[in-house]
């Protein structure tokens, strides 16, 4: 893989909270942060970041807005 075990595990802890995220977990995203096993806010951004080139919150607001369309029984209303 070409990763170290810091790296890999950090991977695997980011994919685990944007998995969440896409699920429509309404939690506050540092406590998924935590909950995955990340130390620290600054190293689960920097991480998330460099695995999806957004922040946690603009992944959240993407993946919700998707998942909204893909649910032509919601109601949007701005």
């Amino acid at each position: 893989m070409g990763l170290g075990f810091a790296e890999a595990i950090n991977g695997l802890r980011v994919e685990h909270v944007a998995s969440r995220l896409r699920d429509g977990a309404d939690g506050d995203i540092l406590t998924l942060a935590i909950d995955a096993g990340f130390g620290s806010k600054a190293t689960f951004n920097r991480v998330f970041k460099e695995r999806f080139g957004v922040t946690p919150s603009a992944y959240r607001r993407v993946s919700t807005d998707k998942n909204d369309a893909a649910r032509p029984d919601l109601q949007r209303t701005t």
